[in-house]
């Protein structure tokens, strides 16, 4: 029987042993992590400044926004955002992703509209929508742009103009001037046995708003090409050369050299670097797309994007603002680190052709003004695929907003 003990003693030994270190392990380590939590919620041990842990930002009421854009403040909250304005058209249903430019009596307004094509039934138009055919394709409905002039207050002061592309599938508008001429660049299909898309230039006459030329200024890269950021740059010689932002990030710019014709620079900056790391998360709240064209701004180009992500399998087309140099490499200098929400934000029903599910904030014009004795931007956008609105920004508030895009100076050996 002692010798039973005297074995059973040893391994007793040991593993009370080990229990007493592992408890005393154990307790060492909550004891760290107590500390660790008390130093975050106190400057210091015992008698500290309580140290606030960082609240996410409350939900709003607002059941037309999303839960991720619910968090964001409103623009104007933010001293941004002056004035909301809604452009009603006479004579179109449902016109949308219009573009502005300021004239003499206003604003010239360019804007698409779409036009379905019902069945028919014993010469009588039934409620099933009929497709159109296109070589190949079957297209859902027909799309055209329509100009309007506005007064000083973006209200319709003249009928509507339908803009002859030669094309029943014109889309997506922008307007914008060079060397004392009007231009609209837009998209248009092609014709072959796929779906693709090409941009357009057309110049306008100014009087009839019809074009004195179209030309195609498709680059063979993508079957589906939309959303290029116009702007123009004056040159030695004074004479105003048309440019397009292909790409934001990375951003790839092209210059025409006619404007009647498909052939464009490519310029490459060896020593720059093109792909930047944005303020604006992508994974979160998608790819920077064209919106506005881009006009001089202090000495910078200003334009605005539009980006689509999707939250709860709904798709939500939201946007910001982006800055970029004025000479080559035309480097990005700043963008929205978030997006810009307004009160009121996808409150347009969805109308004719728009789909019932989607959300879309859609900066097509921008032009500069001035109210109350402040420099403003006008920012002229489709809603939800079935309205126009004017945003009037606040221009020194807006710059300030942006984030500033740091440039990326790699290690010299």
């Amino acid at each position: 029987m002692k010798k039973t003990l005297e074995k059973l003693l040893l391994p007793t030994v040991i593993l009370l042993s080990i229990t007493t270190l592992f408890f005393s392990w154990t307790s060492h380590t909550k004891i760290k992590t107590i500390g660790k939590e008390s130093a975050s919620l106190y400057k210091g041990f015992f008698g500290g400044t309580p140290v606030k842990e960082p609240e996410p930002p409350p939900l709003k009421s607002d059941p037309k926004l999303c839960k991720s854009l619910q968090r964001i403040p409103f623009a104007e909250d933010k001293g941004l955002l002056k004035n909301i304005r809604t452009v009603r058209i006479e004579g179109v249903q449902a016109p949308y992703n219009g573009s502005i430019l300021e004239n003499e009596k206003g604003y010239l307004m360019v804007f698409r509209y779409d036009v379905k094509i019902r069945k028919t039934f014993a010469g009588m138009n039934t409620p099933f929508r009929q497709k159109i055919p296109f070589h190949t394709q079957k297209m859902p409905f027909k799309t055209f742009l329509g100009s309007v002039q506005l007064d000083k207050q973006f209200n319709q002061i003249a009928p509507f103009k339908q803009i002859d592309t030669k094309s029943e599938f014109s889309e997506d508008p922008r307007i914008f001037t060079a060397n004392g001429k009007l231009y609209l660049s837009y998209n248009d299909m092609q014709e072959n046995e796929v779906y693709s898309r090409s941009m357009r230039l057309a110049e306008l006459n100014p009087e009839t708003m019809q074009p004195i030329f179209i030309s195609d200024i498709d680059q063979h890269i993508n079957h589906t090409e939309k959303n290029w950021v116009p702007f123009t740059l004056k040159e030695a010689s004074g004479e105003e050369r048309i440019y397009f932002g292909y790409g934001i990030n990375p951003h790839k710019i092209m210059g025409m050299e006619d404007p009647e014709s498909n052939q464009m620079k490519h310029p490459v900056f060896p020593h720059n670097v093109s792909l930047q790391k944005m303020p604006w998360p992508e994974k979160k709240w998608g790819v920077l797309r064209g919106g506005t064209p881009a006009i001089l701004v202090d000495g910078q180009y200003l334009a605005f994007f539009h980006t689509l992500f999707y939250e709860n399998k709904r798709p939500w087309y939201v946007m910001g603002a982006y800055t970029f140099e004025s000479a080559p490499p035309y480097r990005v200098t700043s963008v929205s680190s978030e997006p810009i929400v307004f009160k009121g934000m996808y409150e347009t029903p969805a109308v004719n052709t728009a789909h019932s599910k989607k959300k879309a904030i859609y900066p097509a014009g921008i032009v500069l003004g001035i109210e109350e004795g402040r420099e403003v931007i006008h920012i002229s956008c489709g809603e939800n695929d079935s309205l126009n609105k004017i945003l009037t920004f606040d221009k020194e508030a807006l710059i300030k907003s942006l984030t500033p895009v740091v440039p990326y100076n790699p290690k010299k050996p």
